[in-house]
């Protein structure tokens, strides 16, 4: 997170990602059951589905960090 959000909003931003992953968590382990019992063997498939579509958009809105200083990520615009 440190490499995609600027230090000085990193302590508000924290907190914020901590509860996104939490209530993603809670409603995939909520929800889990009933698309087991209503789609069978294809439920993995909308799971997969999802974090395919999660990973192209990662690879297009994530800025690539490596070999780069800290000063070098936190100063781009």
């Amino acid at each position: 997170m440190s490499e995609v959000i600027p230090t000085r909003f990193v302590s508000l931003v924290g907190p914020i990602c901590l509860g996104t992953n939490w209530t993603a968590n809670f409603l995939v382990s909520f929800i889990f059951p009933v698309m087991k019992e209503a789609l069978k063997e294809y439920t993995f498939l909308v799971f997969g589905v999802i974090t395919f579509c999660f990973v192209i958009l990662t690879w297009i809105f994530v800025p690539e960090t490596k070999g780069k200083s800290i000063e070098e990520i936190t100063s781009r615009k």
